[in-house]
């Protein structure tokens, strides 16, 4: 049944379903490193960390809207 989404000369899965999960890019997952493990808070509450956070989160936004 699923063997129509591999690819039969080269084996390779074709993937088609990207709205649900999209993979990502090294630069990407190196780049969230540190914040995946030090500054994850909810950007909306108002604790310390959740500001830094709400700050991290405004400074990216910046960085990547004329990308």
């Amino acid at each position: 049944m699923f063997g129509k989404f591999f690819n039969e000369k080269n084996k390779k899965r074709v993937f088609l379903d990207y709205a649900s999960a999209t993979p990502v890019r090294k630069e990407v997952v190196e780049a969230m490193a540190e914040y995946s493990s030090y500054h994850f808070a909810n950007p909306s509450a108002l604790y310390i960390q959740a500001r830094e956070a709400k700050d991290i989160m405004q400074k990216a936004r910046a960085d990547v809207q004329d990308f």
